[in-house]
């Protein structure tokens, strides 16, 4: 399986419950590492799915209708459930003011499948659970939020 970092400029999303987004804004375990993650929170590439028919398009110039069925192939999605937009430089940027250093790795070639590297264990103290309130905070003002259900819903 071949890595490649996506460009800074380009955005990931990730599949998202009500306790991770509650379709207004991104909630604290969005970033919620489980023991089985060993490090890498899962997302997917939004421009690994580049589409030229602005009908298809809720945002930039990505196919999402795919980048969902990539997350389908995964795990089940339901329709209540949201895909947050967030672009890559902004979220670096925003963890490095707070003294922590991620990426994003593309994980394949046949999907936009791809992990963040780098986010810590923010639930292990309340300090750090309080700097992971003002992170989610910052990202929440600069991210887009679709429902699964409008993504399923933008047919040609």
């Amino acid at each position: 399986m071949s890595e490649r970092q996506p460009e800074d400029s380009h955005h990931i999303t990730r599949q998202c419950s009500k306790i991770k987004c509650d379709g207004k804004r991104i909630l604290p375990d969005f970033f919620k590492l489980r023991p089985e993650d060993n490090g890498k929170l899962s997302c997917n590439w939004c421009e690994y799915h580049v589409c030229n028919k602005p009908e298809w398009n809720l945002y930039s110039n990505c196919d999402m209708r795919k980048v969902l069925q990539d997350i389908e192939k995964k795990r089940k999605v339901g329709k209540s459930q949201f895909l947050p937009i967030l672009q890559i430089k902004t979220i670096k940027d925003i963890f490095d003011r707070y003294g922590h250093s991620i990426r994003v790795v593309h994980m394949g070639e046949d999907s936009s499948y791809s992990h963040m590297l780098g986010i810590p264990d923010f639930f292990e103290s309340p300090d750090d659970l309080h700097r992971l309130q003002e992170i989610v905070d910052e990202i929440t003002k600069t991210c887009e939020i679709y429902s699964v259900q409008d993504i399923r819903g933008n047919k040609a």
